[in-house]
């Protein structure tokens, strides 16, 4: 940001072992490449996005949970360990997106492979429905993307 560039030119920001990947708009990546040799007091390089090689296989945990339906607040409460009525406030806050779309129907309905941003607490996938528990209520699988 001390390069006098916009916060919305810069996409995702992904940290790995010896790497990071910044997406970035077309028109300032000759800019940024041209500017930047350090950040803080480490020295850095910007190779282009061919010669970049990051592995994200082991960046999945694939998380089991059991809620009482597959509505979007039952489900972001089981993933925040929030009460229902904060997580109705966090959703109705903006916080929340079903495939990649801002969602402000708490009682929206979740489907396998429906994509589950939460701002603060990450990007998860609706995997499947493994079945019921004895009290009727569900066992689901998701996977975080960390």
């Amino acid at each position: 940001m001390n390069l006098g560039i916009e916060r919305s030119c810069i996409g995702d920001i992904v940290v790995n072992e010896g790497l990071t990947l910044c997406f970035v708009k077309d028109d300032i990546k000759a800019y940024i490449e041209s500017q930047i040799s350090k950040i803080g007091r480490t020295g850095v390089k910007t190779v282009d996005e061919k010669d970049c090689k990051i592995d994200f296989s082991d960046d999945i945990e694939s998380v089991t949970l059991i809620v009482s339906s597959m509505r979007l607040d039952v489900i972001v409460a089981a993933i925040t360990k929030l009460s229902r009525e904060k997580t109705a406030d966090f959703i109705l806050s903006g916080k929340a997106f079903v495939n990649y779309e801002e969602i402000k129907n708490v009682s929206s309905i979740l489907k396998p492979e429906d994509i589950l941003t939460i701002r603060g607490f990450g990007k998860y996938v609706v995997k499947e429905q493994l079945g019921t528990t004895k009290k009727g209520r569900l066992k689901i699988i998701i996977e975080h993307y960390r």
